[in-house]
């Protein structure tokens, strides 16, 4: 099963927020991968989490893909249009699930390819970027 994780999202000074982390294959798993691996999160900074800094609710969403010749990490630049409203420091909630397409272990034609989906979900804080 894949290893994967948030690091904490970076919100930079043009209000576009960087959302990404680690996505580690063994050398199993990654010679039985099919195309790329599809990734969607959500990041929510919620504002009952967040009483000691006043900060409000806030989501944002993406897709993000990952390769096999790229490093074992994901990332994904949300526009600031639709990142509004995150502040530095926050707690803020990351939730991802990834799409893969893998070849049976030992691929014949009675096995066809198979889905399989990770998720998680993680708590982080908003960085400066």
């Amino acid at each position: 099963m894949p290893i994967t994780q948030f690091d904490d999202p970076v919100l930079r000074a043009d209000g576009q927020l960087v959302v990404g982390g680690p996505f580690i294959l063994s050398a199993d798993e990654r010679a039985r991968l099919l195309g790329d691996v599809v990734i969607r999160f959500l990041v929510i900074q919620d504002s009952d989490r967040n009483r000691e800094n006043g900060a409000g609710n806030a989501m944002a969403e993406g897709t993000a893909s990952w390769k096999q010749n790229e490093p074992d990490r994901w990332q994904h630049i949300v526009p600031a249009a639709r990142a509004q409203g995150f502040v530095v420091g926050a707690r803020v909630r990351g939730i991802g699930c990834a799409l893969l397409v893998k070849e049976a272990p030992a691929p014949s034609p009675d096995e066809p390819p198979s889905f399989e989906s990770v998720t998680w979900c993680v708590s982080k804080h908003v960085a400066q970027g």
